[in-house]
């Protein structure tokens, strides 16, 4: 999966494993166990940050989370 690849991968730059781990673990429970677009666009900074990200990893994630939206079958064309 392109997409959660791509969100992990933000969220865990410039922490350590262990941190990266919690934070995506948090993010994936507050998505019901799925990172997809339609659940990460539904979740707001503040729920973001709670979760342990900084405002800039929000902004990256909402950002990225708006492209793969927009962009029919994004996921495949980029695998």
């Amino acid at each position: 999966d392109v997409y959660g690849c791509i969100i992990r991968s933000v969220v865990s730059q410039m922490i350590s494993v262990k941190a990266a781990s919690s934070i995506s673990s948090r993010i994936e429970q507050m998505c019901n166990g799925k990172l997809i677009p339609k659940r990460i666009a539904g979740l707001s900074v503040e729920q973001l940050r709670v979760c342990g990200l900084s405002n800039s990893k929000c902004v990256t994630i909402h950002a990225v989370t708006d492209l793969f939206s927009k962009s029919r079958n994004l996921n495949e064309k980029i695998h």
